[in-house]
């Protein structure tokens, strides 16, 4: 299984605001193609707290009612982060003890697990691929709830991952395991076992040495870690002085650039310059006619109209309304050598050659996951798979607007009320004939190809249906679905790429068929026989899912100019 544990430790899951920013340590692993078991701790002093609870309440109160109290620290956890992924667009499945059958045995407050149901977590993150459960926690032969000690949910993710043979990571406050002031690049068992150190549960470290099972340690969305196992152990390299934060500008603070702002806000390496606005006032109108709120979030003292305030920066984030505005802006910061993230992807699609052979000049990154999908990493799945194997075909539903127009219609709604509908709940702008229409689908597929085969196609190529009242009610389960069809030459290469957005009626069994509401899915087809698949699915539109993508982006060019800054170091 190509999966990960991801365990969360209470020091960074220091709130319920917190839960926020961790789905982007969530993201950026799913994105790169795993599936994601999170293991939650409870909030930074909550479990403190509930034990004092239980102490007040009766200091000699039964072992297993105490668990139990204590046990809904890490659910509350889990369960807020749950919430979190779901606002952001990324799919996940909240599971508990009991339904994954974690057992445990010994001490009602300090059990030692031994036993979990392997297939329940194997079906459900092949159905989910994000799977959310509480560490620390169990039950007993006998079904009652037991803890597994100070800081099991470290033992809990050791043994999970343990039993599923993928790797685990926990994340923490620190970037790895220290002896002073330096750090562990790799750390045999034996001497984590002598250290005893508190950065890890003893209890879960004994247990990954039994099992020959290894962890890593590092802090959210960082490069550097250190691995524990069975590796000889030596000291990390000093890490050479990092730079400042890296400065941000965001083009366009509407629905998109404020959900960008946020969430860059509160990431500790980074610094925004100053949004480009229409207009200073503290509150702006998103393109479905609704106030932004920026003063909820943004220092409006950072907000201009002049353009030429924000391009002393090391990153631009374009969130503007059309291409033709952005165009010459992302020229003008692709030639200086600074990186550009952009969610437009009719700007991608009509000048992409351009503003590609522009970043491959300068050195600039140029990103764009978020033009396709939102939250749903299509794009990055399209170029994963790209260099692993010969996809033969691509079918995805793209467009968040005209899956909810088509959910409307299948409830009885006629064609222009479900638009309406669409419209007045965010899902679709003013003007929606580009969703209907298909032209925005295809202008997706675009990128697509591009991932896929390393070719442009022009968007203009690509035939589309368009939604009518005549085709919205000519069949059940009725969707838009772009599709690629690649032909390749028997030495592999590309030989013909063929594209449409059409229209389907959608069988039960069909892995789209359940793509609904606002949320985007893909599936690719591979192998000899073009049978072998891979789904990605998420939220398609929306402030959160679109900002996830781009925020996603934007962490992975920052780490891309930590990882060349230490090499020139290094050199």
């Amino acid at each position: 299984m190509n999966a990960l544990v991801l365990k969360l430790g209470g020091s960074v899951l220091v709130d319920i605001g917190a839960c926020a920013q961790l789905v982007h340590e969530v993201y950026r692993h799913y994105r790169s193609g795993l599936s994601v078991l999170v293991v939650c701790s409870a909030f930074k002093e909550h479990t403190d707290a509930l034990l004092n609870t239980a102490s007040e309440v009766n200091h000699r109160s039964n072992s297993h009612s105490t668990a139990a109290l204590v046990q809904t620290g890490e659910q509350q956890a889990a369960a807020c982060l749950a919430l979190a992924c779901d606002a952001a667009g990324v799919p996940a499945r909240l599971l508990d003890s009991s339904q994954i059958g974690l057992r445990a045995e010994g001490n009602p407050l300090d059990a030692v697990p031994v036993d979990v149901r392997t297939s329940v977590l194997r079906d459900a993150l092949t159905q989910c691929s994000v799977v959310i459960v509480p560490g620390y926690c169990a039950r007993d032969a006998a079904g009652n709830p037991v803890l597994l000690g100070r800081g099991g949910s470290d033992l809990t993710a050791v043994f999970l991952a343990a039993k599923l043979g993928v790797p685990c990571h926990l994340v923490k406050d620190v970037d790895g395991w220290y002896d002073g002031e330096r750090r562990f690049d790799t750390l045999s068992f034996a001497d984590a076992l002598v250290r005893r150190d508190p950065v890890v549960q003893v209890k879960a470290v004994e247990y990954a040495a039994q099992t020959d099972a290894g962890f890593t340690i590092g802090l959210p969305s960082s490069q550097h870690r250190t691995t524990v196992g069975n590796v000889a152990t030596r000291y990390a390299s000093p890490l050479p002085q990092e730079p400042d934060k890296l400065r941000v500008s965001i083009l366009g603070v509407g629905t998109v650039g404020t959900g960008v702002w946020q969430r860059l806000s509160a990431q500790t390496g980074f610094e925004i310059v100053g949004g480009l606005v229409r207009s200073t006032k503290s509150t702006d109108r998103s393109t479905h006619g609704r106030c932004s709120n920026r003063r909820q979030w943004i220092d409006s003292g950072k907000l201009t109209t002049d353009v030429n305030e924000l391009f002393d920066c090391d990153i631009i984030v374009e969130a503007l309304p059309n291409a033709a505005i952005a165009l010459p802006l992302i020229k003008r910061a692709l030639r200086s050598g600074t990186h550009v993230v952009t969610a437009n992807k009719d700007l991608v699609a009509r000048y992409g050659p351009e503003l590609e052979a522009l970043a491959l000049a300068s050195g600039a990154s140029f990103e764009y996951s978020a033009a396709v999908g939102g939250a749903c990493p299509t794009l990055e799945a399209a170029e994963r798979l790209s260099g692993v194997g010969q996809i033969s075909r691509m079918r995805g539903i793209l467009n968040a607007t005209t899956n909810v127009v088509l959910d409307a219609v299948s409830s009885g709604e006629s064609l222009r009320d479900a638009v309406s509908y669409a419209q007045k709940s965010g899902f679709a702008e003013a003007d929606p004939s580009g969703d209907l229409s298909g032209r925005d689908a295809a202008n997706k597929l675009v990128l697509v190809v591009r991932k896929l085969t390393g070719i442009w196609i022009a968007s203009d190529s690509i035939d589309t249906d368009p939604l009518t009242d005549t085709a919205s009610a000519s069949a059940d389960n009725l969707r838009q679905v772009a599709q690629i069809d690649i032909q390749r030459s028997r030495d592999g290469r590309v030989a013909d790429v063929r594209a449409r957005v059409s229209l389907e009626p959608l069988q039960e069994y069909d892995p789209l068929a359940g793509v609904r509401a606002d949320w985007n899915g893909a599936v690719f087809y591979g192998g000899a026989d073009g049978v072998d698949t891979t789904k990605v699915v998420g939220r398609g539109a929306g402030r959160w899912p679109t900002s996830e993508a781009a925020v996603a982006d934007v962490l992975s060019v920052a780490n891309s100019i930590s990882a060349k800054h230490h090499q020139v170091l290094v050199a």
